[in-house]
């Protein structure tokens, strides 16, 4: 969802080359998040996830991070913006706390 609502924003952003730069930056991330994902899922080791997840939880904060320069340069509006950052945020969140859960259990399990 978030994918799709950031695509139509992209679409909507002025700036000529900078912000065309970073509009396409923003959907990179947000594309390698996506996909990141449901690489990580499909993990066949412990080690493998946390890799993996902690490689998706860095494509949410950047993802994050571009909407909200995006924002700062005025670009988009933040009426636009707010709820796809505080989703992004979100995200982030889920994918950092599932990366430290995976560990937290992998040390418990080798202790």
């Amino acid at each position: 969802m978030l994918l799709c609502a950031l695509e139509r924003v992209a679409a909507s952003v002025s700036g000529g080359d900078r912000g065309n730069k970073l509009a396409h930056t923003l959907l990179t991330s947000c594309r390698d998040m996506d996909a990141g994902y449901r690489h990580a899922c499909a993990s066949s080791t412990p080690d493998e996830f946390v890799r993996r997840i902690s490689h998706v939880a860095r494509h949410a904060k950047r993802t994050k991070a571009t909407l909200m320069l995006l924002t700062q340069l005025e670009y988009l509006p933040l009426a636009e913006t707010r709820e796809l950052i505080v989703e992004a945020r979100g995200l982030a969140n889920i994918f950092v706390d599932s990366r430290n859960t995976a560990k937290r259990r992998r040390k418990l399990k080798l202790g």
